[in-house]
């Protein structure tokens, strides 16, 4: 998956919603498009790219469709209030505030399931069917898992199945601890990157011509243009010409009809560097994805036919899918469907509300089954 997807993916992943009253779906799906709408305008400001082309992407993957008709199944609590708050801190996030989303994000959705419950991970948009202090267990091959109590400061957790109490992390020594990270801000002083890491994202260690090697200097931005020598000095990730001895400059964000260096993977969100070394968007279905240098080998609404390298539709449930490299290119869509690697056919993934996964439904994708429920012949018994 190229950066933008893994990035509209990001985006989606995670959400939930009351149990199936419409109001409360009609609720989701705004939020859901708000929130993407907030995401996918600070994600073209912060990087560039081409912002009506990654709302083709973002419609393609249908992700507030899905999060409508599969999550009204889940066991959770709609927060309005807290959806609104949402929204309004994405689109008052810096840029370089990266290593999530506002904590108002983590309240819209409250877990309904008690300890012991049987539970789906991941949702959409953040959700957990688990009630506060417990989390939905990682699943491993089967479809559903259970809700457990998170580890607390100090007690043994391991990272596959007993998580920590946010914000704590599961340390070297297999215990909950306290990650300590600084709540950092731009100005204060320090003598190197490290210094400038906190809980909500990375600034970068500056001096008075640029980025320090050594020193002291002070917190500041990552920055649109102007001295670098690597990717994490520069708001947009791509810093040209850095050798390791020589510093290089940011590339500040490039939208369509700049000129771009191929490879390079300046063009930002949904765009790539075409053939002309100016940015282009991505192809559409029916057009050539062979891309430029190891760019735009992605489609905007389907998937790559790496056979043709022309995109192609989605797949549907049902229907052939190709081992092999293939799998990797989404044939079969995005969110609700996956290419079944014992099949070769689109199967729908392990979602609540989906009919695949239960005793007598046929298998989810992979041959997955609810907990306790085993895959025979395309069906769970």
């Amino acid at each position: 998956m190229r950066k933008v997807k893994a990035i509209a993916v990001g985006i989606a992943l995670a959400l939930g919603c009351s149990s199936g009253a419409h109001k409360a779906s009609s609720d989701i799906r705004s939020f859901c498009e708000d929130y993407l709408e907030a995401a996918a305008e600070r994600q073209v400001t912060c990087k560039g790219g081409a912002r009506d082309a990654y709302d083709t992407l973002l419609r393609a993957m249908a992700i507030c469709e899905t999060a409508a008709s599969t999550l009204a199944a889940a066991h959770v609590r709609f927060d309005p209030d807290a959806a609104a708050a949402c929204v309004a801190g994405i689109s008052d996030f810096e840029c370089w505030q990266d290593t999530g989303f506002p904590p108002s994000c983590n309240k819209v959705f409250t877990g309904l399931l008690p300890e012991g419950s049987s539970c789906y991970a991941p949702l959409l948009l953040n959700a957990e069917e688990c009630a506060p202090g417990t989390h939905c267990a990682a699943p491993g091959l089967a479809c559903t898992a259970t809700c457990v109590r998170y580890a607390r400061l100090g007690e043994a957790c391991d990272v596959a199945t007993v998580q920590c109490e946010p914000p704590l992390n599961c340390g070297i020594n297999d215990v909950c601890v306290d990650p300590m990270l600084p709540s950092v801000s731009v100005g204060i002083v320090c003598m190197g990157d490290s210094d400038c890491i906190g809980d909500e994202g990375a600034l970068i260690c500056t001096g008075p011509s640029g980025p320090i090697v050594s020193g002291t200097g002070t917190c500041q931005a990552p920055t649109e243009s102007g001295p670098c020598t690597s990717g994490i000095d520069c708001q947009t990730g791509a810093c040209r010409g850095a050798t390791g001895t020589t510093p290089g400059a940011c590339v500040p964000p490039k939208h369509i009809g700049d000129a771009c260096t191929p490879g390079a993977f300046e063009c930002g969100s949904a765009a790539f560097c075409g053939p002309a070394s100016t940015c282009i968007v991505w192809p559409t279905v029916g057009q050539s994805c062979a891309g430029n240098e190891g760019e735009g080998e992605e489609c905007l609404d389907g998937a790559c036919d790496l056979v043709t390298m022309i995109c192609v539709p989605f797949r549907q449930t049902g229907d052939p899918c190709p081992p092999g490299p293939s799998y990797a290119t989404h044939a079969c869509g995005y969110l609700t469907l996956a290419c079944d690697s014992d099949t070769l056919t689109c199967q729908p993934l392990c979602a609540p509300g989906v009919a695949c996964g239960a005793p007598g439904q046929t298998c989810c994708a992979e041959q997955s089954c609810n907990a306790g429920a085993a895959c025979v012949g395309g069906v769970c018994l």
